[in-house]
């Protein structure tokens, strides 16, 4: 596959245009990929298309009964056992259905603007997570007058917000214990707005402390994962509520729209409070004026493409280059802009379906939180997500990789002091957000400060390479604030420890 993509890039022409010039109307067309287009219905999850502004990120389908299903994610729902979930799958149904019958129905997905429509006839819904805001969009125009159902379609384990277990484990957040996954919280419908959301009352950061011999920490960094709440609501124009997991048109019209918005508070006291939170967020969604968003979100998307683009000829295979090269930014722009950087294992899109309970999940049979290859960041096959982003210009892109080593590096300085003695940093190859190392390569209860896998016991190079791309980051923007307050502390730290931690031969040289 390779020697046949180099065969291809050598015999053709590439054109890398600088538009920084292009007028606003002349942005809007410079989108390098064609739209995807797909006929008829889709069947399930494996059918779905992506679309996100970078921390929502949603795949979207159809299924035969003419529904639409939407499974939200977002970049910071991280729960009490260190697991990425997802926010929740919404089925949204129309009465009377005009998408019933798959005959004339496309399903087109808009990379200019990161929009979905599905469409039959002059019936057309369009689906959008808004550039600006934290809101999903769905828009229904409709020859004949008709109504809008949403349902919050849970596959977790629900309960009723008045019976949820606020009290955190002394012995998980004393690490004596590791924390296991809670249910969601439903609360009752109010004004006719459902919401859910999964409040983590504990957490798996002490553990991992704890069996890493690092337990003098507790208390001295704040816990990434307690007390964090993430969810999300479904309102509407004209809508009411069904029930508590349900809402639907007030009455049939030909225009009628939901909005989702979704909302990650990491620390707050009761899920109580992050539906005070929600609501007052929806309110001010609510008031804004949906023609204004959608100008601004389209211009977020001209803006976009219009930073960097190839164009190829050559070869017929040639415009894959093209397509290749668009749409992987497209899959970042999606899902890039969050609280942490994408995952290299599925990212932001991963799918799965209902399974019976004590089922055990594989690779083929899963339900939609399940990741193969777990819930760390590996640092070598993420780097590869973002050195393309320093020379394509998506600076705003890559700031969650940079954040996840930059922002933990007190910590990370703090484990090294306690393990080695001395000063610096250093970060393991597979680690969880906070800098650790994955429990499954330290071992559990292991009695040594040493990585037991073999596989990772000394991969700890990849900050180096972090260092390289910030470099080459400043090169391109020339950040010098940046520079001197983040780059040059997290650099110096990293080089103080190669510089303190191995021997040396007669000649100064280290010796590894």
């Amino acid at each position: 596959m390779f020697i046949k993509l180099r065969q291809m890039i050598c015999c053709a022409v590439i054109t890398v245009l600088s538009i920084n010039t292009l007028s606003a109307q002349s942005k809007a067309n410079i989108c390098p990929v064609a739209n995807l287009v797909w006929q008829g219905l889709g069947k399930n999850e494996n059918d779905a298309m992506p679309f996100g502004n970078g921390d929502i990120a949603v795949n979207a389908w159809t299924e035969n009964n003419g529904d639409i299903v939407l499974l939200i994610g977002k970049a910071d729902a991280w729960a009490e056992d260190a697991s990425l979930l997802k926010l929740g799958r919404v089925r949204i149904s129309i009465t009377p259905n005009p998408f019933a019958d798959t005959t004339g129905i496309t399903q087109t997905l808009f990379f200019q603007n990161g929009t979905i429509e599905i469409k039959k006839g002059n019936n057309t819904v369009r689906l959008w997570a808004d550039a600006n805001n934290p809101v999903v969009h769905v828009q229904a125009n409709l020859v004949q007058k008709g109504q809008l159902v949403a349902v919050f379609d849970p596959w977790r384990k629900i309960e009723p917000s008045d019976k949820i277990d606020l009290q955190a484990s002394k012995e998980i957040m004393s690490g004596d214990k590791a924390a296991r996954l809670k249910p969601d919280v439903l609360f009752p419908a109010n004004n006719n707005r459902i919401a859910w959301c999964h409040f983590d009352v504990d957490s798996y950061y002490p553990y991992t402390l704890k069996q890493q011999h690092l337990e003098s920490l507790i208390g001295q960094f704040s816990d990434p994962l307690y007390h964090r709440c993430f969810g999300a609501m479904i309102t509407g124009r004209a809508v009411i509520a069904r029930n508590d997991s349900t809402v639907a048109s007030a009455r049939p019209t030909n225009a009628q729209q939901l909005d989702i918005i979704a909302l990650t508070d990491t620390l707050t006291n009761a899920p109580d409070i992050w539906l005070k939170e929600i609501n007052q967020m929806t309110n001010r969604i609510e008031a804004m004026k949906i023609t204004n968003m959608v100008l601004a979100h389209d211009r977020w998307w001209a803006n976009f493409w219009d930073r960097s683009f190839i164009k190829v000829s050559g070869p017929d295979d040639a415009q894959k280059v093209n397509d290749g090269y668009a749409i992987q930014r497209y899959m970042m722009a999606c899902s890039s802009r969050g609280e942490m950087p994408v995952k290299f294992n599925g990212g932001a899109f991963t799918v799965g379906h209902n399974i019976p309970a004590g089922f055990k999940q594989t690779k083929e049979e899963h339900n939609p939180d399940y990741r193969a290859w777990g819930e760390c960041y590996w640092n070598q096959n993420n780097r590869l997500l973002y050195w393309p982003l320093i020379a394509t210009g998506d600076t705003d892109l890559i700031k969650p990789w940079f954040a996840m080593y930059t922002k933990r590096l007190k910590f990370a300085e703090a484990r090294n002091k306690i393990y080695y003695q001395h000063g610096g940093a250093s970060y393991p190859e597979t680690m969880y957000f906070w800098g650790l190392p994955r429990m499954g390569d330290f071992g559990e209860h292991n009695p040594t400060n040493v990585i037991q896998s073999h596989w990772q016991r000394y991969h700890i190079q990849g900050t180096l390479e972090v260092i390289s791309q910030l470099l080459d980051q400043y090169d391109y923007y020339g950040n010098k604030d940046y520079v001197k307050n983040t780059v040059v502390p997290f650099a110096d730290a990293i080089v103080t420890y190669y510089d303190q931690h191995r021997k040396r031969d007669a000649n100064g040289k280290i010796y590894m």
